[in-house]
């Protein structure tokens, strides 16, 4: 394992952790959350692919905890992050904001990346279930932190612009996640030549953070031509 601290040309610091052989995957975390909550999951898919766990701006140990950026900002450092190590054939697995961070790369033709796994994304705010609006809402107004402000006021990605992502993409969703099933099904329906996933019996979280439930399905779609 190889555990780094890397500055970015805008002077953003990353942490990450760098485990396995093969192609790059990078797993990109939620809102919140470090690259710990995906530890086990990378570890069950580093015998296939090289992973890079990173810690996404104003998270775990990286920098800029406090200040105002958006989604833009946090695809920007994954591409300068990738494009400083030259990495080409990327695939990104990413939960919750690290998908939709992975759909932004995406949807600019980011001539690196290989295939994409979003796994419980949201386009807009008011598409979430009301007990998540209403969760967040009430938080960002407890402590007013960016990390809330984020999800109260974004994204804001319309259904025609993904229809832009043209490399292979699995869409994925709990039956119990932030946003309808019928909302995915939406996504999968915009994003051309996409697959969808319904997880059973699961929530935003429970087959993602600190679990490799999804390791198996994730290896089998990164893994076919």
């Amino acid at each position: 394992m190889i555990i780094i601290f890397f500055t970015l040309s805008n002077e953003v610091k990353l942490f990450y952790k760098k485990i396995g052989q093969g192609d790059p995957l990078f797993l990109l975390h939620g809102n919140g959350d470090s690259h710990e909550d995906l530890e086990i999951l990378g570890e069950a898919l580093s015998a296939n692919f090289t992973v890079y766990l990173i810690d996404s701006r104003g998270h775990g140990q990286s920098s800029h905890h406090d200040q105002y950026f958006v989604y833009e900002d946090l695809a920007e450092d994954m591409d300068l992050f990738i494009n400083h190590l030259g990495l080409k054939n990327v695939s990104i697995i990413g939960h919750s904001d690290g998908a939709i961070i992975a759909a932004l790369l995406a949807m600019n033709n980011k001539s690196y990346l290989k295939k994409i796994i979003l796994l419980g994304i949201t386009l807009k705010p008011e598409q979430m279930r009301r007990k998540w609006t209403k969760w967040i809402q009430d938080e960002y107004e407890k402590h007013g932190h960016p990390l809330f402000r984020l999800m109260v006021e974004e994204p804001q990605i319309e259904f025609e612009q993904i229809e832009s992502i043209k490399i292979p993409t699995l869409v994925v969703a709990a039956e119990d996640d932030v946003m309808e099933l019928e909302t995915y099904i939406r996504v999968a329906d915009h994003i051309p030549g996409s697959e969808l996933y319904i997880v059973e019996n699961e929530d935003h979280m429970s087959y993602v953070v600190e679990t490799d439930k999804f390791a198996e399905q994730a290896k089998e779609f990164l893994s076919y031509n």
